[in-house]
């Protein structure tokens, strides 16, 4: 079987191992890139993330030393609780041991995720703050 591209492991940070693929021929679109895979929870499967990175006119030192930065890029992210299929950055999340500071934080986020989806009115937005500042 003829390989088309190889792929090497470049980085590991926490759970998340990070692979650079690159094409043996840069020819059409090929381009070379960079990928993890990140558990999706709402599916309890593990996706691919992928990023591009330039060709560089073949030059693999060029394009390694691009991977690197574009995974430290990445870590950096997931540092701050990005979440690369919504490409949300500290995206909150609920357990049964979630106080209810941040059951409320989190109810306010997704109300105003509504209003700029005009999923709701601005008034019921701040009628909705009114209430949650009335209870506490």
């Amino acid at each position: 079987m003829k390989q088309s591209k190889h792929s090497q492991l470049i980085h590991i940070w926490e759970d998340y191992e990070f692979y650079l693929s690159i094409p043996k021929t840069f020819t059409g679109s090929n381009k070379p890139f960079v990928y993890f895979y990140y558990l999706n929870s709402k599916t309890n499967k593990t996706e691919r993330i992928r990023k591009y990175i330039g060709k560089n006119d073949g030059n693999t030192k060029q394009i390694k030393l691009e991977a690197k930065k574009i995974i430290l890029e990445l870590v950096s992210l997931l540092i701050e609780d990005w979440n690369p299929l919504t490409n949300v950055q500290n995206d909150l999340t609920l357990d049964q041991k979630s106080s209810i500071e941040a059951c409320i934080v989190y109810w306010i986020s997704k109300r105003e995720e509504a209003l700029i989806n005009e999923a709701i009115a601005k008034k019921t937005l701040k009628n909705n703050k009114i209430s949650i500042r009335n209870i506490f």
